[in-house]
């Protein structure tokens, strides 16, 4: 009896100590309610500080006061913004209604709700999950006054509380196990006595289970008795904070010593709330303090357990590592930031949409810029998506949508929209399906591109075709006859219908200002004036001149027009309201005039409209002139033969003498470009080898410059060739006009300080940004012309001046700023200079080739090519080059063309100019062929010093041997060899079947047009001409084998290359030829605070010019400023003014 005594109070004994995790114990009153009014104190304290939501609300569901952390929370800007929107909170914010009225339901008959999940919406309509403390606050007779309580954000939680969840069910399961295993072997023990010891080593069999469930626990598991001061820590607990498992324990003073500062106030607060009654339970997540310094994050759940006076008597709880939970959140945040960034910078617009679309789940903010609307107004009206659509557009859209949400093809539509502001925009959006694991679709996701542009543009070119369409048709039946009344007739009947005016008429003017209407088309409505003889004084006076030199009239109102007033008595007797008037030449004589007119009103003209009745008129004077010659061909026929014959012969003779020069000419070039490809050739090699003291250096720059003079001589002869054969092509681009500018001035101002002469640039009118032109014969020109200023300019100093020439004369037409087309003025460019002058009689010679003005001492080095190629040019781009002159006092030449302005241009992007010292990738071969060792030798250094495998070939049967043998990836050919020259070797290699991709790049001191056509067609991929420019063979090289290069580092922004990538760079390269490359960034020093102050004014007005001057200061100033300078240099040169301003604001002390 006495055992089972025994045994029966230690089973209790164990079953006691195990229960003690889960039950309530009491514990001493008074130091509990010392903690409370210390921890309410506390409270109001962190109220604004907490980062958990606290709140006070009334029954009728509306919130008195809230802290910033429930408005963070809640997605609102701050509390009062919260309590101001959130009236209704049943249904506003609980996306189950009916969770608010079960959670009012309890705290009516509990007065506590702990722990309540729930999910809510936010501010923007997001979902997420919210734990909820509300106890209910009562006045003395009992009635709710409001409740007030905590809220906490658990959405990223929820996964990892189901994951503890279920490992706390299973430690359950483990104990219940136990339980049951001690009550069977208690009833065992108490009806067999005599099975004593084998109910013991049940017993410490239990007990083992229990101690191997806690230590297989990723858990650490705590259990603080406050009443006994009893710490229980298991093994897994110590290890998280590296606590000695000998030790006894931290307290809870020394336990929250442990909490890292950042998180501290957060566990203060929730611990303030347990102990003050507010909640029972907590989840937390915190990092502490590891003994081996590291700060592990960690994830603390658990209860209190309260006496009858409810004051905490127990602490039990579980702490559990998520460090690698939070650095996959970490590097998830980091992902969704990268597509953020990506999402945000692009000019497209990007968009996640549900399956159906019902939703907007992200906009990128592109689509205000292209819609009109911000793009949270499509989060809260998805519609706005097909509201926004053009009504003809919308049905057809919403088609293509609907199949593709039922997966039958992907969206890929052009369109129009319609902004708020009523304008309309064409879009292309492109979508496709995002399917789950499952292969339904869960969410769209596309991207839309303003496309208005684009459409614009094929707007223009279709009414260019039409206007083609149209002249050809009226032109086909201007020419069906040959009789001069018929022809006139036709096109005033066809001006008229085509134009849809209410008057075409032809005018020919008389000998003594008088004109005659001698045919007409008008619409029954308006007085007929054919045959009418015009008598107009004002006339002959005031626009009888413009008219010869080719004016165009345009008047839009004649009641508002700038025009004499006795033109308008004229022209309102016959009903004229607007008028477009486009001289009828013949020959360089003005024969009359085509005029159409508008009666019923005013009238724009348009561009086409203006260009169709010019080309028409033409037309009309080439008819006229038709007529003429047949009423004299019957005469004069058998003169024409004799002179055709003689005509005939001159023109094969002078073909002969075109044919024979140009073959001279062709050959020159080629003998000469030959010696120049090894002297230039070399002295790049030369110029990249590292070690060159400065006097070699100075050495190569004057072999250099000498031979690119000898070159620029060569290519003025052969520009004059070019033009004298008519086989000059201009080359029109859209180009930064001040830029262009900047380049030029620069280059001559170095010129002529170099001289100590003086060089100023004025602007004589605002200047465009963008401008259309053939950008490098433009400076060709300005370059001769300057660069002849500073040679015969010793003292004083020349003054370049740049603007539009401003029309004065009647009445012009224009076209609006706003279109997107070409806007047409006039540009001169004035070179003034003190130079020598020239006299009177000498300005006829001054453009004729091959002559220079002056005696043998005054005369300067040259071909006395440059001002007849510049004044060919010039004729050839539609402009005139003029010059006035004072013998002994200097001279001024006025260059006028038409350089139209470009609204809108896309800037390209910025060339590195940093010197090429490999490639990155797999190595590459290249094959190279010329019968002359000196050609050769050029390419093969080139090559070899950017470390390329390189072959050589010594002719063209050699060039297909070694090119079948070692498998190049490129071929560079001369055009001249013996036996098989370089073209036959191409043809031949493209009949192969493994040369068909291989990159083919033809070279030769050949080079006129023609000979790089013959290239191309006989399948070369390129054309290097002789001399060789190592820039353009590198860039032909990456185009065509889509190389990345890897340059030499710079001070201020080294090359961030990867250890490996430096490794294979070197092994590319040769050994003498290794690239220094600097993995290390050379520190910016930023200038004084005065030059920052300098810089900022002038990064603010934009002046590029001062920037740059400044930067060379601030180099010699102080090495250590070198850096800053030339960055600062750098993006000058790129007219990055927005970078320019935001680097010196950087350093800018007051400014930050």
């Amino acid at each position: 009896m006495n055992h089972q005594l025994l045994l029966l109070t230690a089973f209790i004994g164990f079953i006691t100590l195990n229960a003690l995790l889960w039950a309530a114990a009491v514990t001493a009153r008074r130091l509990t309610q010392k903690k409370l009014r210390a921890s309410e104190a506390k409270y109001r304290e962190l109220f604004e500080n907490a980062v958990h939501g606290i709140f006070q609300a009334t029954p009728d569901a509306g919130y008195i006061s809230a802290n910033p952390a429930l408005a963070r929370i809640y997605g609102y800007q701050s509390p009062e913004q919260l309590i101001a929107e959130l009236t209704d909170i049943t249904h506003q914010l609980y996306v189950e209604p009916q969770r608010y009225r079960e959670l009012q339901q309890r705290l009516q008959e509990e007065g506590m709700v702990s722990g309540l999940a729930s999910q809510i919406y936010r501010q923007d309509g997001s979902q997420i999950w919210i734990c909820e403390n509300v106890r209910v606050v009562r006045d003395e007779s009992g009635a709710i006054l409001y409740y007030e309580g905590t809220v906490e954000d658990i959405t990223e939680r929820r996964q990892a509380e189901e994951v503890i969840a279920r490992r706390n069910q299973e430690l359950e399961n483990q104990f219940e196990e136990r339980t049951v295993a001690l009550r069977a072997a208690n009833r065992q023990l108490l009806a067999e006595v005599v099975e004593h010891k084998r109910v013991e080593q049940a017993l410490r069999e239990s007990e083992e289970r229990f101690a191997l469930a806690i230590q297989a626990n990723d858990s650490g598991l705590f259990d603080i008795n406050f009443k006994t001061n009893d710490y229980y820590y298991s093994p897994q607990f110590r290890n998280l904070i590296g606590y000695p498992l000998e030790a006894v324990g931290p307290t809870f003073d020394e336990f929250m010593a442990l909490v890292h500062p950042e998180d501290l106030p957060a566990v203060e607060a929730t611990m303030d709330a347990l102990f003050a009654g507010y909640i029972s339970q907590w989840k937390l997540e915190f990092r502490m303090f590891h003994s081996n310094g590291s700060t592990p994050w960690i994830f603390s759940r658990g209860l209190v357990l309260r006496d009858d006076s409810s004051d905490v008597v127990r602490m039990i709880g579980t702490h559990t590592d998520i460090s690698d939970r939070k650095q996959a959140e970490a590097a998830l945040r980091d992902r969704e930031e990268q597509f953020r960034q990506l999402a945000e910078n692009i000019r497209e617009v990007f968009f996640l949409s549900a399956a159906d679309l019902s939703q907007m789940f992200y906009v990128s903010p592109a689509y205000e810029e292209v819609w009109g609307r911000h793009p949270a107004s499509l989060y809260d009206q998805p519609s706005f998506w097909f509201d926004s659509m053009h009504p003809y557009d919308r049905d057809r859209i919403a088609a293509a949508w609907g199949r593709q949400i039922q997966g039958e093809q992907d969206f890929e539509e052009e369109y129009r929209i319609v902004r708020p502001d009523g304008s309309e925009r064409w879009v292309w959006v492109r979508a496709f399906r995002v399917l789950n694991e499952a292969g339904v679709a869960v969410r769209i996701a596309g991207i839309a591109e303003d496309i208005t542009e684009r459409k614009r543009s094929e707007v223009e070119l279709r009414r260019q075709t039409l206007q083609r369409q149209l002249f050809a048709e009226i032109t086909l039946k201007i020419r069906q006859s040959l009789q001069l009344d018929a022809i006139l007739q036709t096109t005033v009947m066809e001006v008229r219908r085509i134009l849809q005016v209410d008057r075409a008429i032809i005018y020919q003017l008389m000998g003594d200002g008088s004109g005659t209407v001698v045919t007409e088309a008008v619409v029954p409505d308006w007085p007929e004036i054919e045959g009418q003889i015009i008598h107009d004084p004002c006339f002959a006076e005031s626009y009888l001149e413009q008219y010869r030199q080719g004016r165009i009239s345009a008047i839009v109102d004649l009641l508002k027009a700038r025009v004499q007033p006795c033109h308008v008595e004229l022209l309102q007797p016959f009903g004229v309201r607007a008028n477009l008037v486009v001289p009828i030449l013949q020959r360089e004589t003005l024969w009359g005039l085509l005029i159409v007119h508008q009666c019923n009103g005013p009238r724009q003209w348009e561009n086409f409209e203006i260009e169709l009745l010019r080309q028409l008129a033409d037309q009309v004077g080439i008819a006229l002139a038709q007529s003429q010659l047949l009423e004299q061909e019957t005469k004069t026929s058998q003169q024409l033969a004799e002179k055709n014959l003689h005509l005939e012969q001159a023109r094969l003779e002078a073909e002969a003498a075109n044919h024979a020069k140009s073959e001279f000419v062709a050959n020159m070039s080629h003998e000469l470009r030959t010696p120049l490809n090894g002297i230039l050739g070399y002295a790049q090699i030369l110029k990249r080898e590292p070690n060159l003291t400065t006097k070699q250096q100075q050495g190569l720059e004057i072999i250099e410059q000498c031979g690119e003079h000898l070159l620029t001589l060569l290519n003025d002869i052969l520009d004059l060739s070019k033009i004298e054969a008519q086989k000059m092509e201009l080359f029109l681009s859209d180009f930064q006009f001040p830029h262009f500018l900047e380049a030029i001035i620069e280059m001559v101002r170095i010129r002529a300080e170099q001289k100590n002469i003086a060089f100023n640039y004025e602007t004589l009118s605002p200047l465009p940004q963008i401008v259309r032109g053939d950008e490098k014969r433009l400076r060709q020109v300005l370059i001769n012309l300057l660069g002849n200023a500073v040679k015969f300019t010793d003292t004083g100093g020349i003054t370049f001046k740049v603007g539009y020439v401003m029309e004065s004369r009647g009445e012009e037409f224009s076209l609006s700023l706003g279109s997107p087309h070409l806007v047409p003025r006039t540009m001169r460019f004035q070179i003034e200079d003190t130079g020598i002058g020239m006299a009177a009689d000498q300005l006829a010679e001054i453009f004729l080739p091959f002559h220079q003005l002056g005696d043998s001492h005054s005369r300067v080095e040259g071909t006395g090519l440059g001002l007849a190629i510049s004044q060919r040019l010039v004729q050839l781009m539609g402009g005139e080059l003029r010059v006035e002159s004072i013998l002994g006092q200097g001279s001024v030449f006025y260059l006028e063309l038409e350089l139209p302005q470009v609204p809108q241009w896309q800037p390209t992007v910025a060339v590195d100019e940093r010197a090429i010292v490999g490639f990155r990738g797999h190595p590459r071969k290249v094959l190279v062929a010329d019968d002359q060792w000196q050609n050769r030798s050029i390419f093969v250094n080139l090559l070899l010093s950017l470390g390329f495998d390189v072959i050589e070939a010594t002719d063209g049967q050699d060039c297909i041997h070694q090119a079948q043998q070692a498998k190049p990836d490129a071929i560079v050919i001369d055009l001249v060899m013996p036996e098989i020259d370089g073209l036959e070797v191409t043809r031949r290699l493209r009949q192969l079947p493994e040369f068909q991709e291989v990159v083919i790049l033809a070279t030769s001191a050949r080079v006129f047009p023609d000979k790089q056509q013959e290239c191309l067609a006989a399948g070369c991929n390129g054309f290097i001409p002789q001399p060789v420019q190592a820039d353009y063979l590198f860039a032909q090289l990456q185009l065509h084998l889509g190389l990345e290069w890897i340059y030499e580092s710079k001070e201020e922004d080294a090359i961030a290359a990867t250890p490996a990538e430096v490794g294979k760079s070197q092994d590319q390269a040769s050994s003498g030829q290794r690239s220094e490359l600097s993995l290390q960034t050379a520190e910016i020093v930023a200038p004084p605070p005065e030059k920052l102050a300098i810089l900022y004014e002038l990064a603010m007005m934009g002046d590029i010019r001062g920037i740059s001057e400044q930067a060379q200061q601030l180099e010699q100033l102080d090495p250590q400023f070198v850096p800053f300078a030339k960055k600062l240099r750098r993006l000058a040169k790129g007219f990055q003014e927005k970078q320019i301003l935001e680097l010196v604001k950087k350093y800018m002390p007051d400014r930050n």
